[in-house]
């Protein structure tokens, strides 16, 4: 039994604080034109997806407080996501041809440009952590 001076457990241990709406913190992310469908198609559809559970149990303060800021500042990170995206439109839309293919090639050796330069610079660690894990785990989602 608890006493009025006692403080109960806190549920809301994973809570995030929500930041700016989805839209607003999205539209920040730089990337040209032809990939804005790209990168809206992984954030609308593939992204709950892939973390099922934070989406469910943080109403998408997730994707706010840390999928959104990584892919803006993480360029590497930002292009393994539109590659991923342009797998899953291809595979869930029957979407054929070859801008399709060229968009995911596209993306997949600019993670790797990306990944080696940040490798050879040797800074940004956790950038090239969350790069690299990104490659490896949704390539098997």
């Amino acid at each position: 039994m608890f006493s009025g001076g006692e403080e109960g457990l806190n549920f809301n241990f994973f809570d995030f604080s929500h930041g700016p709406s989805h839209d607003a913190q999205q539209a920040v992310i730089q990337v040209e034109d032809s990939d804005r469908p790209l990168l809206d198609h992984f954030v609308d559809n593939v992204l709950r997806l892939i973390f099922p559970i934070l989406e469910v149990n943080q109403h998408g303060s997730a994707r706010t407080e840390v999928i959104l800021p990584a892919l803006e500042s993480n360029k590497c990170y930002l292009h393994c996501c539109l590659s991923i995206a342009a797998i899953h439109l291809k595979s869930t839309q029957s979407i054929r041809g070859e801008q399709i293919d060229s968009d995911i090639m596209r993306h997949r050796y600019a993670t790797i440009a990306e990944l080696c330069e940040a490798l050879n610079r040797d800074t940004d660690h956790l950038q090239i952590l969350e790069a690299t894990l990104g490659m490896i785990f949704f390539q098997c989602s």
